[in-house]
């Protein structure tokens, strides 16, 4: 991983010399022209600090539980965390361009629309993928950690960790494309309140959860506090009016149907899922209109 970082910061330091652009050995006047670009990414510093804390408030947490607990919420913590890093690579590689140029050029509604959609459709597509990976993890674990010493009860405990973690998805997702519509439109500050206000809910749910679930309640709180900061991020970005009351309702609704569908699930009420399911594509056959009417034509 060190080496990696390394390779990477040297990539982007021949990027921008090839732009132009030194970070070592600048003139004066160029660094006073960086005041603006100093006072925007500050509060994304503090935001990506405090999102980067909660892993190891959850390990030291879970140190407090018997022996095992740290490694059983590291393994089960290595699905989500491969996950979430494809998905947010993905995002932060073409949606940040995407928005910064249309509000470099004025666009706003065009920039909010693109926001609509894509909040859309990435709801509608993480909220599958997050059931099947939730169903799948004993399955998973089974196949890459059990044999020799690892047996079946440590299966039981990785698996509950990883199907409580792999829940926050549809919340990353959302939590990942507002951060970097508020980097191209200058809000940043938002972003670190949400991100702070994320990482108490994470603390405060597994201090509440981790007595009665183990390990696996610590993923569960920071499952819930994803749900808590994208919730609060969307909601701001609402009040400003970069997303639509509409799409905040369909997003929401989407939540509240698949949060309900895995509780169903969690105490085998298969009638209540199949019911939550079915509303569930009832509403996303909606959205999909909604979502084809909105692409640019």
């Amino acid at each position: 991983m060190f080496a990696g970082q390394l390779l990477n910061l040297v990539l982007v330091l021949r990027a921008l010399a090839k732009e132009g652009v030194r970070l070592f050995g600048q003139a004066p006047a160029t660094v006073r022209e960086a005041g603006g670009f100093v006072s925007q990414y500050l509060p994304l510093v503090a935001a990506a600090a405090f999102m980067q804390i909660g892993p190891p408030v959850g390990t030291a947490m879970a140190s407090t539980l018997p022996s095992g607990s740290v490694a059983a919420l590291g393994l089960g913590s290595k699905a989500v965390l491969f996950i979430t890093g494809l998905a947010g690579a993905a995002i932060t590689s073409a949606v940040l361009p995407y928005f910064s140029r249309h509000l470099a050029q004025s666009r706003l509604l065009d920039a909010r629309r693109e926001l609509s959609f894509l909040l859309l459709a990435g709801t509608v597509i993480s909220i599958p993928v997050a059931v099947v990976l939730h169903q799948a993890s004993t399955t998973f674990v089974r196949l890459a950690f059990e044999g020799g010493a690892f047996g079946a009860a440590d299966t039981e405990l990785v698996s509950g960790v990883m199907a409580y973690g792999v829940l926050q998805l549809p919340f990353f997702i959302t939590n990942i494309l507002l951060l970097k519509f508020a980097i191209a439109s200058r809000r940043s500050g938002r972003v670190m309140i949400a991100s702070l206000i994320g990482l108490c809910v994470s603390i405060a749910f597994s201090l509440a959860l981790m007595g009665k679930m183990g390990v696996p309640g610590i993923a569960l709180a920071m499952t819930l506090a994803a749900a808590g900061s994208a919730s609060l991020m969307l909601l701001l970005f609402c009040r400003l009016g970069d997303v639509a009351w509409v799409d905040l309702v369909f997003v929401c609704a989407n939540w509240g149907l698949f949060m309900t569908a895995m509780v169903c699930l969690h105490y085998h009420s298969y009638a209540g899922a199949a019911a939550a399911i079915f509303a569930y594509v009832i509403l996303m056959l909606g959205e999909w209109r909604s979502i084809r009417e909105s692409v640019p034509r």
